[in-house]
């Protein structure tokens, strides 16, 4: 009987590798690759299958899940249950942070309230809002990757090297070069204020990898970055309008939701100004060009428009041309990232070799 079951076990063994890891596979890499942008609009892609097609959202999601790991299989998870316990498709993307992001969940949220989420669907999969500039976050990761490596090098520095040029500048009694000088008033400043810099070096990194620190930030400069990415909120709301207007909804109504429901509260009270402004007898796109959504010119322009369907047409080709002037300046911005990391990196560096090969020169020299 024993010898029965030690000659079993590696057909045991293979049994359960087979169930365990060779039935479960998956499109997705060990490690991930996919960028937050890509899993987010392949989420909407199964979004709006399932809408089309009337399928079960909490079952494509959960599905869709299982295909990735770490945080994005947690997100993804956390909304399958939140539409199988019954919670609607909006409120559970509202009540699943970064799943989605907000402009596309207001985009979503909108069409739900207008009735033209077959048509959202399909131009937030033609022209996908999304506020997360992936060359920009690729500069910061490097950016606090050589802020890590440049608080380690001055620490090793610090700590094994400077007191010894110290002492050996004391003992030869040598005068100390001005860069030098500088570097070792760096160096008493990182052991003076040494728990201040580590405190820095964690609020950046809970800045970096967690997501909730990153909406709380963002938050923050709300109203600074909305004053200078008007364009950005006005293409977002300018393609909506286009949407529903092209459907026939009432532009006071589509304000009224916008105001309700955006996500940006500097972009919720012009919202609201213009729902007044319209209320109260003004001409409708005039009351955008109030609110700063519109210049005279893009307002003259749907004014003109002979009937709704050629007044969507221009919102959307305004939409258009707010985005790509947008995208150049985005692209002008993320092109000049990389570089200024990597030069005030390189300046670090320069620094300290110069530093130190003339402090030793001189200690050279002196011996000589």
């Amino acid at each position: 009987m024993i010898q029965s079951n030690i000659s079993e076990w590696p057909r045991r063994l293979l049994w359960y590798l087979e169930n365990r890891f060779l039935t479960r596979w998956r499109l997705t890499t060990l490690w991930p690759v996919d960028s937050e942008s890509s899993i987010q609009r392949s989420l909407l892609r199964l979004l709006s299958i399932a809408h089309s097609e009337r399928l079960d959202v909490a079952v494509l999601v959960k599905n869709f899940a299982d295909e990735h790991r770490g945080m994005w299989k947690y997100r993804l998870r956390r909304l399958a249950k939140r539409i199988n316990s019954g919670t609607s498709l909006v409120n559970a993307l509202e009540h699943t942070p970064d799943v989605l992001s907000p402009s596309q969940v207001l985009a979503i949220r909108f069409a739900t309230q207008s009735g033209t989420l077959d048509r959202t669907y399909e131009q937030l999969l033609e022209h996908p809002i999304d506020d997360q500039f992936s060359t920009l976050k690729q500069a910061s990761v490097y950016g606090f990757s050589v802020l890590l490596a440049i608080i380690l090098v001055l620490q090793f520095l610090s700590t094994f090297i400077i007191p010894t040029l110290k002492k050996l500048s004391e003992e030869f009694g040598l005068d100390i070069p001005p860069v030098m000088q500088s570097f070792m008033g760096v160096h008493d400043q990182i052991n003076r204020f040494g728990g201040l810099w580590i405190l820095i070096f964690v609020a950046i990194a809970c800045g970096l990898l967690l997501s909730s620190m990153r909406r709380r930030i963002l938050n923050w400069i709300s109203p600074w970055w909305t004053r200078i990415s008007t364009q950005s909120r006005s293409a977002e709301l300018l393609r909506m309008l286009a949407i529903s207007t092209d459907a026939g909804r009432p532009l006071a109504g589509s304000l009224s939701v916008l105001a309700r429901y955006h996500f940006d509260r500097e972009v919720r009270s012009r919202l609201l100004f213009a729902r007044n402004e319209l209320e109260q007898g003004a001409e409708p796109w005039e009351c955008l060009e109030r609110a700063s959504f519109l210049n005279q010119a893009e307002a003259e322009a749907i004014r003109s428009a002979s009937d709704l369907r050629l007044q969507a047409w221009t919102l959307n080709q305004i939409a258009i041309a707010k985005t790509r002037t947008l995208s150049d300046q985005r692209g002008r911005l993320a092109a000049l990232a990389m570089p200024a990391v990597t030069i005030v990196a390189s300046a670090f560096v320069l620094w300290v070799a110069i530093a130190f090969i003339q402090h030793l020169a001189t200690l050279i020299q002196s011996l000589a």
